[in-house]
């Protein structure tokens, strides 16, 4: 729900870039390429198919680091090129939290 905003920003902001992250443990890097491949399968669009970038790693250290508690929801983030986290919520891309994220983008750049 997050991609036609980000989309969006992109057009509006070009240094805005917009990545998806899985994060899965560093066990499944052997199976990377099956994996890989079975994403690319599911995800239709191009462009969203080229920013998307599957991390291998200590998935509960990540997850820990980053205070994320539960990955049954999407956790969009506004990151600086130096990791520091301007803007985050959780969930699904509701009106209030495209606003937010859009002034957010509009304070940073």
């Amino acid at each position: 729900t997050w991609t036609p905003t980000a989309t969006d920003l992109a057009s509006v902001y070009p240094a805005f870039r917009a990545y998806e992250l899985p994060v899965i443990s560093r066990m499944y890097r052997p199976a990377s390429g099956f994996i890989d491949g079975g994403m690319r399968a599911g995800i239709p669009d191009p462009l969203v198919r080229d920013a998307t970038i599957t991390l291998y790693l200590d998935r509960k250290r990540f997850l820990a680091d980053l205070g994320i508690e539960s990955v049954s929801e999407i956790v969009p983030m506004l990151v600086t090129p130096a990791g520091r986290i301007l803007w985050r919520t959780t969930g699904r891309c509701t009106e209030a939290a495209d606003r937010s994220l859009r002034d957010a983008v509009a304070a940073s750049l």
